[in-house]
């Protein structure tokens, strides 16, 4: 029995190194925050203060990075790291991974403790009433924040001999948001304008993280525009979650206009074919119409976003083709 015991207790006193912060697994993480600086575009980042705003500042300090078993899907390890990584206490085995940080405003994020249902989102701000059928009673959402998220499957945590430092491991994250700027031209009258505000529809109102699906349920996104008298122009930027792929029907683009007399001015544009254009890689809208805005008539009163009280859109419903 005392050799027993004596053998028993040395293999039990046998020293096994942990998987501890300073000898596990260290995560490098690669944000793309340079995709918005095309200077070649006429609108960037560098030239526009209201484009810059959408992300100087909105860039994470913190990264949640989810580990999910390859089987079942399901979350069995979360941890939140700077935006350039650091280290984590896992143990060895094969994972799916996504890796997440997002702007602190707007942007939310649905329950991850399954693989597939993570999304990105923003919360619904008003209801759209039906106007000349052409929102078809979409819903405005908030603008979405920016959101770098990025995705591996498969990333192995290999077992670390008792001797080896940290096991080293990359993973990139990049933007699930698009920014599309707004420019119209040919506008007088805008030394009478009090606010302007634009709507675009046909909208994706979220981003799954796994596989960047959509939910297949058109919404609208308001934004506010910036009017130049002296140029005759007016441009606005606004980020989204991207057009629905899946959804075949029009993007409208609808222009508001509350003058200082306090009438509105509404008018309504086909903007589809610039949107899913491929080789407007810079992301640009534009309306060169002739817009006059009058320092009076218009509708009276009511609100200045879409509710009960919205009188039907005035003007045409032209299509705006890019060059």
């Amino acid at each position: 029995m005392l050799c027993l015991a004596l053998v028993l207790w040395t293999d039990s006193c046998k020293r096994i190194n942990l998987y501890t912060p300073d000898g596990g697994v260290y995560l490098e993480l690669h944000l793309d925050v340079d995709h918005f600086l095309n200077e070649s575009c006429p609108v960037n980042a560098k030239n526009n203060e209201a484009y810059a705003k959408l992300f100087y500042g909105k860039i994470p300090e913190m990264i949640d990075v989810i580990f999910y078993d390859m089987e079942t899907h399901e979350q069995v390890y979360e941890t939140f790291l700077p935006s350039n990584g650091g280290t984590i206490d896992i143990p060895p085995g094969t994972y799916d991974v996504i890796a997440y940080g997002k702007g602190p405003e707007y942007t939310r994020i649905s329950a991850t403790d399954n693989r597939g249902v993570g999304r990105a989102y923003t919360e619904k701000k008003s209801a759209i009433v039906n106007v000349d059928n052409a929102l078809q009673n979409q819903t405005v959402i908030y603008m979405p924040d920016q959101v770098y998220a990025g995705r591996v499957s498969g990333m192995e945590i290999p077992v670390r001999p008792d001797d080896a430092g940290l096991t080293h491991v990359e993973m990139d994250l990049v933007s699930m948001i698009q920014t599309y700027s707004f420019t119209a031209y040919n506008i007088s009258g805008l030394e009478n304008v009090e606010s302007f505000m634009c709507y675009i529809s046909g909208q994706a109102p979220d981003r799954f993280l796994w596989d960047q699906h959509f939910t297949v349920n058109p919404v609208a996104i308001e934004y506010a525009v910036t009017p130049n008298p002296a140029t005759y122009s007016a441009t606005g930027v606004f980020n989204t979650f991207g057009k629905l792929p899946e959804y075949t029907s029009t993007v409208y683009l609808y222009v508001q206009v509350k003058s200082k007399s306090g009438h509105y001015f509404r008018w309504a544009y086909d903007v589809t074919d610039q949107c899913i254009n491929p080789d407007n890689t810079c992301h640009t809208i534009v309306v060169d119409d002739p817009i006059d805005i009058p320092s009076g008539g218009g509708s009276e009163g009511g609100s200045a976003g879409f509710g009960p009280s919205v009188v039907p859109w005035k003007g045409e419903i032209i299509d705006i083709f890019i060059n």
